[in-house]
């Protein structure tokens, strides 16, 4: 194993000084054989000392090289940093969301990972995710789809709908029902696509 580019990085928030340490921006792990995977990491790519912060020395791109010292493999990783707070008279905090991966082969793409949540107006709790599959090779994506809904009262985050295959003419579509403890009581789900003639209640 190897280290690179160590680093940490301070900050005076409101009025005191925080210091925090990211370790290492580069790792490389070496194998028997002589095959390198290079992890570079997001040390400080902000301005901001608490968005570094939330996003804690994250994979940015692994690569892997063989004993030839060509590149075989590389993943690309991409993040989403939320501002969440409660008021406007909060301090703001950041939630990481890790929103898409791509996998390439000598070069080539051949996988892209998606994932997007949509927060509700206090930041805290989601109200819904999207996540996609793209396969490079028979250029296909496939698309899923769930909304939940948050009780306050008890903390508590339900699936309310899940789709899965969407706009596409294996669509399926679940929904879900709880009774006052948050047990689920009814599960319902429909075939939405197009492919099938519609089936009778």
């Amino acid at each position: 194993y190897a280290y690179a580019h160590g680093c940490s990085y301070s900050a005076f928030v409101d009025g005191k000084k925080e210091t925090d340490y990211f370790g290492f921006g580069e790792f490389t792990a070496t194998d028997g054989v002589g095959m390198k995977t290079v992890s570079t990491c997001n040390a400080m790519p902000y301005d901001d000392y608490r968005k570094n912060r939330a996003l804690a020395g994250a994979i940015k791109t692994s690569k892997t090289y063989g004993t030839d010292g060509k590149e075989y493999f590389r993943t690309e990783y991409g993040y989403t940093l939320h501002e969440v707070r409660e008021n406007q008279t909060q301090n703001p905090s950041w939630l990481i969301e890790p929103t898409k991966v791509q996998r390439y082969q000598q070069g080539t793409i051949v996988e892209t990972r998606e994932a997007h949540i949509s927060l509700a107006a206090n930041g805290y709790a989601i109200e819904s995710r999207t996540d996609s599959v793209t396969d490079h090779y028979d250029g296909t994506t496939v698309t899923n789809y769930s909304e939940f809904t948050n009780n306050e009262m008890t903390n508590e985050m339900r699936l309310a709908v899940k789709k899965t295959f969407v706009g596409s003419p294996n669509e399926v579509r679940s929904d879900y029902t709880y009774d006052s403890r948050g047990n689920l009581t009814i599960e319902l789900t429909r075939y939405t696509g197009t492919g099938l003639a519609a089936v009778k209640d």
